[in-house]
């Protein structure tokens, strides 16, 4: 479950920042606190996701 939770917020966190789509942004924070709720050892995905999504995004519009 918590592999399947953690691959799939991975999968969701790319796609918003190679679409800029804050639905799959959206996705990617539900699923990443489900895979904490599964396992304790999410929590450095759901600090590292929002900061590699705010720096792709300051570097894509430089």
């Amino acid at each position: 479950m918590f592999s399947s939770l953690l691959l799939a917020a991975l999968f969701s966190t790319e796609r918003a920042g190679g679409d800029n789509d804050t639905r799959w942004a959206c996705a990617a924070g539900i699923l990443a606190v489900l895979a904490y709720l599964t396992k304790a050892a999410a929590l450095p995905l759901i600090v590292t996701a929002p900061l590699w999504l705010v720096l792709r995004r300051r570097h894509h519009s430089l």
